[in-house]
């Protein structure tokens, strides 16, 4: 018999006990749960991306109050999720319909209930903060309804990623930016869970003001994606000096293979540690999935995948040198270190001389790879008994990951989609899985 029977002291006012009322509000916040994250499948990969995310920070509250059958129901969950969207990103081909959306957001409620309930110590602001955003959503359109008088179930473009594609973005990109908002939502339900209740409620509120207050002023602006441009740039394009720059960088695109071929060559010459069997078998798992991505890439979502995978293979390659160099005292630190430096500068350069600038943009499923990753290492292993100096090697590989991960981008776009650039991130993988099996 769960349910939410108080909500804490969030008018400052001490505890605010539900009595009689507890199991019609619990109701009430199941089914507004469940419409929301139903009013939210109206892009491919929505409610499914924002739904791991929600189930990340869900399942690391449930860790923290050891609740481990609640934690193995988001683990597996994410994971479903996480393989349902190869299908169900932009152009989708299999929709995820009202039965799914509903029983994610039946799950979502039911966790959140079951936490409150539970785990007395978990502020329920701080809960409802990491699915705040599809609750406000769906509290301001049906509010904006019936402020119009129009019937508030009636479907119409009021949601937030209607509003969002108003304003001149496309479709992988607005699903980035509430994937980035939801994230943030949870980072700030995180940061918040010990301070007292009534901050958190006001937190909450004034996210959620400030966030839907932006959107109402860029669309009584009229302040549009398409045209937000800088005078000095588009000028400074037009001269000789950008020109010849511009066309420096186009007859050297070698050096991003230079870059490439840099990274992967420490696993030939420098020194590794050994790993157990299960770790290694990992490795060869990776680059099993980047061989088989590399021959399904006939949508848009299939190359976002792709990418999602190379960041994970070009991240566990770093992970290994970076623990290979704490092992045992090496030039490999610094080397990679150095050539993410070359590596940074290479795709800013790209990025302000010539037409890449949209690689910088993460599409929807890479994007979500970033931020789960992200979050395990910046939030799970920082509360885990793990060596500092581990820790930061495992930190250090994430962020280091990333413009050798771009520069990976630039050399797909620039020298189309051939197997060759993503075989030499395979080959050096398998390389290390053989020689760290056999130190």
């Amino acid at each position: 018999d769960m349910h939410v029977e108080h909500i804490g002291n969030i008018l400052s006012i001490g505890d605010i006990q539900l009595g009689k009322a507890s199991m019609i509000f619990t109701i009430f916040l199941l089914v507004g749960i469940i419409n929301a994250l139903n009013f939210a499948d109206g892009l491919d990969s929505l409610a499914g991306g924002i739904s791991v995310i929600a189930l990340a920070f869900l399942g690391y509250f449930a860790w923290s109050v050891n609740h481990d059958w609640l934690v193995i129901i988001a683990i597996s969950l994410m994971g479903a999720i996480i393989g349902f969207l190869r299908h169900n990103s932009y152009p989708t081909r299999v929709f995820m319909g009202d039965s799914g959306s509903m029983m994610l957001g039946y799950v979502l409620g039911v966790m959140l209930v079951s936490l409150n309930h539970t785990a007395p110590q978990l502020p329920l602001s701080a809960l409802a903060m990491v699915i705040a955003l599809p609750l406000f959503d769906t509290l301001s359109v049906m509010a904006g309804r019936i402020f119009s008088r129009s019937n508030p179930f009636l479907s119409d473009r009021r949601h937030l990623h209607h509003r969002l594609i108003d304003i001149g973005l496309s479709h992988p990109a607005v699903v980035s930016v509430i994937y980035l908002a939801m994230f943030a939502f949870g980072l700030l339900a995180i940061m918040l869970q010990s301070k007292p209740d009534w901050v958190i409620f006001l937190s909450l509120i004034s996210a959620g003001l400030l966030m839907f207050s932006w959107f109402l002023f860029v669309r009584k602006t009229g302040i549009y994606s398409t045209k937000w441009t800088i005078p000095y740039f588009d000028k400074l394009r037009q001269s000789d000096g950008y020109k010849l720059m511009a066309h420096w960088l186009d007859r050297w695109h070698s050096i991003g293979i230079t870059i490439l071929v840099a990274l992967l060559l420490p696993v030939l010459l420098a020194p590794l540690f050994g790993l157990s069997g299960s770790k290694v078998l990992m490795l060869y798992g990776l680059a099993g999935l980047l061989v088989f991505f590399s021959f399904r890439t006939r949508r848009a979502a299939d190359l976002s995948i792709l990418h999602g995978t190379l960041y994970l293979n070009i991240f566990a390659l770093i992970l290994v040198y970076n623990l290979s160099a704490l092992a045992q005292f090496s030039w490999l630190h610094e080397y990679i270190n150095g050539l993410s430096v070359i590596a940074c500068l290479w795709v800013m350069l790209k990025l302000v001389f010539t037409e890449c600038k949209e690689i910088i943009f993460s599409s929807d499923f890479e994007l979500l790879v970033l931020l789960v990753i992200g979050f395990v290492v910046f939030i799970v292993m920082g509360d885990l008994q793990v060596s500092p100096m581990v820790l930061q090697a495992v930190q250090n590989a994430f962020l280091i990951s990333i413009p050798f991960m771009m520069v990976m981008k630039i050399n797909i776009r620039t020298h189309g989609q051939g197997r060759l650039y993503i075989f030499l991130p395979v080959i050096a993988l398998v390389i290390m899985a053989t020689r760290v099996s056999l130190a």
